[in-house]
């Protein structure tokens, strides 16, 4: 559900699932973690989020980037989310 959630954008969505029970560290069937879908979808606001609830920022996606790399293919602004973390 959280990345269902991180995939649309849903902030209120991803809020309350990590509130309630989601983990942000969890992994789905592919090994991408929420933030990595939600930076490959361009949902820039979810991303501050899972990031502002502490999500392991070194995980590498299921290809085998990190954040930042994803991020910097992404856009300028989603680069400068994650540039610090």
């Amino acid at each position: 559900l959280l990345h269902s959630a991180a995939r649309a954008g849903n902030v209120a969505h991803t809020a309350y699932l990590l509130k309630k029970f989601a983990d942000s560290d969890a992994a789905d069937n592919k090994n991408d973690h929420a933030v990595h879908v939600a930076v490959q979808n361009g949902k820039h606001d979810v991303v501050k989020l899972l990031l502002a609830c502490s999500t392991d920022s070194k995980a590498k996606a299921a290809d085998g980037r990190n954040l930042l790399q994803l991020a910097s293919e992404k856009d300028e602004r989603m680069h400068e989310i994650v540039k610090y973390f």
